[in-house]
């Protein structure tokens, strides 16, 4: 079953630091559709170190929920949970939906063998279950472990191309980001911000579409400022960095 990234799945594409440090991470969201603009909901991301099997590991979360009139128009409460290695390989990851009237419960457990990773996916959809496998011959990122790829990149030219296999219900599929150069970005509070300029793509139905425009300070740290989420065709969420705890 190939699914669609879902709001939340696309925010956290740029939030995790490229080094291992405790982080906080809060942010702000707004929804504009042409030229009407609403609040529609806040989210964190946390990460820390924790232990798994008796090793040290790392442990990302990410929770989104709507407010105001936005909640009374559509309810979300997500929550994703990644835990990896010291190196960022995914153990385990698992995502929590309620969207609408829809819930959903997404697992999928890693093994790897050489060069081999292999998934084990668990899906629950409202009272239904099922089970799925598969083997990547290159390591597979989930929505989580793939932030602290993204985060990592360094001396990024204009128009270069990053390829990654991600986890996005019970498969992974390619995705690829593209680099747009430098801009000056603020943050909810007006500051303002050099800016790296990424576009986040996919292929549907065969043809290239940009899924969001990240933009990550243009330092060691690459911040998540801002992020345009293309909803529809004339729909666009807006998530922009509200305060930072190291």
């Amino acid at each position: 079953m190939k699914k669609s990234l879902t709001l939340l799945t696309i925010i956290v594409l740029a939030l995790a630091p490229s080094v291992m440090t405790a982080e906080e991470i809060n942010f702000k969201i707004s929804v504009r559709s042409g030229i009407i603009g609403m609040s529609a909901g806040i989210g964190k991301f946390i990460q820390q170190s924790t232990i798994e099997d008796g090793n040290p590991a790392v442990m990302m979360q990410m929770t989104m929920g709507t407010t105001g009139a936005a909640h009374l128009f559509y309810q979300l409460n997500d929550t994703m949970t990644s835990i990896q290695t010291t190196s960022g390989k995914t153990i385990r990851y698992q995502k929590i939906a309620h969207e609408g009237k829809s819930h959903s419960k997404e697992s999928a457990f890693f093994t790897y063998k050489g060069d081999k990773c292999h998934i084990q996916y668990r899906i629950e959809s409202g009272d239904k279950s099922y089970k799925h496998e598969e083997e990547w011959d290159e390591t597979v990122y989930d929505m989580l472990s793939l932030l602290g790829f993204t985060r990592s990149f360094n001396n990024v030219n204009e128009g270069e191309v990053i390829n990654f296999p991600m986890v996005n219900g019970d498969r992974a599929f390619m995705q690829h980001i593209v680099c747009e150069g430098k801009v000056k970005v603020k943050d909810s509070r007006r500051k303002s911000y050099d800016c790296l300029q990424f576009s986040v793509r996919d292929y549907k139905g065969g043809t290239e579409r940009e899924t969001m425009k990240v933009f990550v300070t243009d330092d060691q740290k690459h911040l998540p400022i801002r992020l345009e989420i293309m909803l529809g065709k004339s729909t666009t969420a807006i998530v922009v960095l509200d305060k930072i705890k190291e």
